[in-house]
């Protein structure tokens, strides 16, 4: 059962932006809002995923897939040490 069925069976509400990683929010508004609509849909790995994956999405396009991935660089953890 896919993850959207069993939030509605559960009556949770989610919101998608507490399921983005933090980074995403210094992209400007129209690429967060397209990330987010896909996401809703189709839950993925913003921290791992591909350009060409990252291109797939409605609304996202070569350029900003490649800002994604510059903002993605900048600031995602490269290491986490406890």
């Amino acid at each position: 059962m896919d993850t959207k069925k069993r939030i509605d069976r559960l009556q949770i509400k989610v919101n998608v932006s507490d399921l983005l990683p933090p980074w995403v929010f210094d992209l400007p508004f129209d690429t967060v809002s397209a990330l987010a609509k896909h996401y809703r849909y189709e839950p993925f790995n913003l921290d791992t995923t591909d350009k060409k994956q990252i291109m797939k999405i409605r609304g996202i396009g070569e350029k900003k897939a490649a800002e994604i991935i510059a903002v993605r660089e900048r600031n995602c953890f490269k290491d986490v040490k406890i």
